[in-house]
């Protein structure tokens, strides 16, 4: 969004080709817009260096290169745009008198209207001749050549030295984006890694309570099951039990065996089932705790590494600030430079105020820290 203006070694023209005041009319015509008002400028200083007259012209050739498809490297405008330019500076005429105006504006006979052409014509009550304007006396050459050159050298690396810091700046702003959302996916990460390994403790911890259940319930088998082979071996001997010995162990195998033994092994069997399900959960929350790592360093090391983009981008930003600056004190010192040359300039004044105006563009577009 910066505009940046760059002199023209032509400003320091101070002759004009041709044989005649017409065919030096001719060849001003072939100027740019901004070297046709300067070269006015330069001629009538005298009668155009009030603010108010400097300003419109300098809005006049805005209007032409606007209208210009050339911009800024047209020199003239046809009888369409001519028209348009017409209107909108507020000179509205009918197409009759339209095109009387513009047979009076084209001093060369070209059919298309420069901005010199204009600036005769529309100041013509101010006494100013062609002769007067194609042989006035220009810039000098030297002092305001260097301060011509000292500003372009200094514009160009303030625009360059600007446009970088716009864009670290977006960058930095780019980066610092990316670590908030790294920051916020890495927190994210973490708590659900927090969750997975308290899922997986309180699966584990369910698997182990089953398990021991389980087991318990198989020692209760294993020792009914024991007890009955104890007695059955104690009954046949050896060795061989006395009567009354024999029959209270005959008694208590009986009553083993009349004991039911569907309920314990019922329930082994769902305890079993219990145990196997419990077991499948906490495989599945081991695997979702795993993922949950691999997600967690993953978000880790790509807040890690956004971190360090955004502290590069910083110092990016920070370097290109102080290019920044650098250049815009360069700025400060050709523009001292050429007040020094404005001075002691006896011709040029046009010139003059013509690099001073765009420096002022140039000032008005600069970030609000550097005014």
């Amino acid at each position: 969004f910066f505009f940046f203006f760059f002199f023209s070694d032509a400003m320091a023209s101070d002759t004009l080709a041709g044989r005649n005041d017409l065919e030096k009319l001719t060849n001003l015509n072939k100027k740019t817009y901004k070297e046709q008002v300067v070269w006015f400028l330069n001629s009538f200083w005298e009668k155009f260096s009030s603010p108010a007259d400097c300003e419109q012209l300098w809005v006049y050739c805005e209007r032409f290169q606007d209208l210009d498809p050339r911009k800024k490297a047209g020199n003239e405008l046809d009888e369409f745009q001519a028209h348009r330019f017409l209107e909108i500076s507020g000179l509205t005429l009918t197409v009759i008198r339209m095109r009387e105006v513009l047979r009076e504006l084209d001093l060369d006979f070209n059919n298309k209207m420069s901005l010199i052409e204009f600036c005769l014509s529309h100041y013509k009550d101010r006494s100013l001749t062609v002769a007067e304007l194609v042989n006035a006396p220009q810039s000098a050459r030297g002092e305001i050549e260097q301060a011509q050159r000292l500003l372009d050298t200094a514009n160009a690396d303030l625009a360059r030295a600007l446009a970088r810091a716009s864009e670290a700046r977006a960058a930095e702003i780019e980066a610092s984006s990316r670590s908030i959302q790294a920051r916020g996916a890495d927190d994210e990460a973490q708590k659900r890694l927090a969750l997975s390994r308290q899922a997986e403790n309180e699966a584990t911890a369910a698997r182990d309570a089953a398990a021991a259940a389980l087991a318990e319930l198989q020692q209760q088998e294993d020792n009914y099951h024991g007890q009955i082979k104890a007695l059955e071996a104690r009954i046949e001997g050896p060795p061989q039990l006395g009567v009354a010995q024999l029959g209270i162990a005959k008694s208590q195998l009986a009553q083993l065996k009349q004991e039911d033994p569907l309920p314990l092994r019922r329930a082994k069997i769902n305890q079993t089932a219990a145990v196997n399900k419990v077991q499948r959960s906490a495989d599945a929350a081991a695997k979702a705790r795993e993922a949950s790592d691999f997600a967690a360093k993953q978000a880790r090391e790509a807040r890690e590494a956004s971190d360090a983009a955004h502290a590069d981008a910083v110092r990016s930003r920070t370097q290109a600030d102080e290019s920044a600056a650098a250049a815009e004190k360069s700025l400060d010192e050709a523009t001292a430079f050429m007040e020094t040359v404005k001075r002691s300039a006896s011709a040029g004044k046009g010139a003059m105020w013509w690099m001073e105006r765009e420096l002022a563009e140039v000032r008005k577009y600069l970030p609000p820290k550097r005014v």
